[in-house]
């Protein structure tokens, strides 16, 4: 399974550059692609750095397949987000069943598909969004930044 990967970490006069050193962190929080593709349209409000192509980046949500920045310009916004998000799953039963995104079916050759549902644990959930609430949060000071790592 696909995941992605947030990190918290020390804001350097707003140099990026060094992403890629962080490939891989085993402190990093690890999030589950299902999750973050369902959440990705609200993350798309949050302001935003691709430390590996700046010039040609919108300046908001996530690098899917690459790096992000959240810094303090975004940080807040995420946090808000992320903590709508914990309030929204909090209301499910114990296990969420998601939709997840269009695939194709292959034994149709790919002219008929559907939409699967994706079964995570409520409190699994809870726990991992909240997670990224906190990181976000502790960016908001300015000190740190949230990289994020796509699939």
């Amino acid at each position: 399974m696909p995941t992605h990967e947030f990190l918290l970490l020390t804001e350097k006069n707003g140099t990026y550059a060094d992403y890629m050193q962080h490939f891989n962190d085993p402190k990093a929080l690890t999030v589950n692609d299902d999750l973050v593709l369902y959440m990705m349209d609200t993350m798309r409000w949050i302001p935003s750095i691709n430390p590996s192509n700046p010039n040609e980046w919108s300046g908001f949500g996530l690098n899917y397949y690459g790096p992000t920045v959240i810094n303090r310009t975004g940080a807040g916004k995420a946090a808000r987000i992320f903590r709508l998000w914990v309030s929204m799953f909090q209301e499910g039963p114990s296990e969420l069943k998601l939709t997840g995104t269009y695939e194709w079916l292959e034994d149709d050759h790919s002219t008929i598909g559907r939409f699967p549902k994706i079964k995570l644990s409520r409190d699994s959930v809870i726990k991992t969004v909240n997670d990224l609430a906190a990181l976000a949060e502790t960016a908001v000071s300015g000190q740190f930044y949230v990289l994020h790592m796509g699939v």
